[in-house]
């Protein structure tokens, strides 16, 4: 819900079609019951549940709207360490930092990846919690916490993979 909330530019509490990316606009046609032409917190959770039963997921998920072919375009944001059709955003800031770009367009493009991995950190935010909501009806109390445990041990949107360029490797850890 606060990651739906947080695309709400006038801080009103809701969440117009205009406050959207293009890609999550249909959530306002989905899930506006009032037809107000907005979302409220109400809205929003209703919602939330509605995708969960439906076996859907937001923009970014697999499967259903916003998944690969839906309203959400070719599947999740980027960012990831290794998303699977795109590209992770830092390989593209090393491949912009590789070009012989003026001042003025690095700037540009620098400016244009920032925007893109707060989008990308906005949109995994929204997909984990959907994911914590939907497996807290699964899993027990002590799992939860486990699972949640394991979960914030992942890296966040735009971070590196541990271990340089490819990630750490393949094994258990070394001493």
């Amino acid at each position: 819900m606060e990651r739906i909330l947080s695309f709400d530019k006038d801080n009103k509490g809701k969440v117009t079609k205009e406050d959207l990316p293009e890609r999550m606009q249909y959530l306002i046609e989905k899930g506006d019951k009032n037809k107000d032409g907005a979302l409220d917190r109400e809205e929003i959770k209703a919602l939330a549940a509605e995708l969960a039963r439906e076996g859907a997921s937001l923009p970014g998920g697999r499967g259903g709207p916003g998944g690969r072919g839906g309203p959400g375009g070719r599947g999740g944001p980027g960012g990831r360490a290794a998303p699977q059709g795109g590209v992770a955003l830092f390989a593209v800031e090393r491949a912009v930092n590789d070009l012989k770009l003026s001042e003025k367009s690095k700037e540009a493009a620098a400016a244009a990846i920032k925007a893109q991995k707060e989008e990308a950190r906005k949109l995994t935010e929204l997909a984990r919690a959907e994911l914590l909501l939907q497996m807290g009806d699964v899993l027990s109390e002590e799992q939860m916490k486990e699972f949640k445990a394991a979960v914030d041990r992942q890296p966040g949107v735009g971070d590196r993979p541990p271990g340089g360029r490819n990630g750490p490797p393949p094994g258990p850890p070394r001493p």
